[in-house]
């Protein structure tokens, strides 16, 4: 009787560990509502670049979605690689995303409109700070201090 009660009480703690665990999954592997699809990531690529995610050209944008060194320093790209084009694929898309969610399909807006895409994810309008603030002075976004960007981007 107390063998069979044990087993069957390891077979609830069991299932239910199980159950969490498949919940955890799904909740914590499902894409953001607002994310692009990696079709429409492909096609921008390969506009942009004719799909080649490694290229640096020497005009000032790198990788497969030609991201600028400041956009990709600032949008969270330095924990890939230093410059978009020495980071894979999958993780350009990851900066990719964080930028469609700050500025919009107008991020790329030869492409963008090429490929009609601007109608979702419309981009809103930067108001700027203060002249006495001193981060506004350096011009650039990757110059805030990261509290600020993790607190407001």
């Amino acid at each position: 009787m107390y063998n069979a009660l044990r087993v069957a009480r390891r077979g609830v703690a069991l299932s239910l560990a199980l159950a969490g665990l498949v919940l955890g999954m799904l909740v914590f592997t499902s894409p953001p509502a607002n994310a692009a699809k990696d079709k429409t990531w492909e096609r921008l690529a390969k506009c942009e670049s004719g799909k080649r995610w490694r290229i640096n050209t020497g005009n000032g944008y790198h990788g497969g979605l030609q991201f600028s060194p400041s956009t990709w320093r600032a949008y969270g790209g330095k924990k890939y690689a230093s410059y978009a084009y020495k980071a894979k694929r999958r993780e350009q898309i990851a900066v990719a995303e964080k930028v469609l969610r700050g500025q919009g399909w107008g991020a790329w807006p030869g492409c963008s409109r090429k490929l009609g895409l601007s109608t979702k994810h419309k981009r809103e309008k930067w108001q700027g700070f203060a002249r006495s603030d001193r981060y506004a002075k350096k011009g650039a976004i990757g110059h805030f201090p990261r509290w600020w960007r993790k607190k407001f981007w």
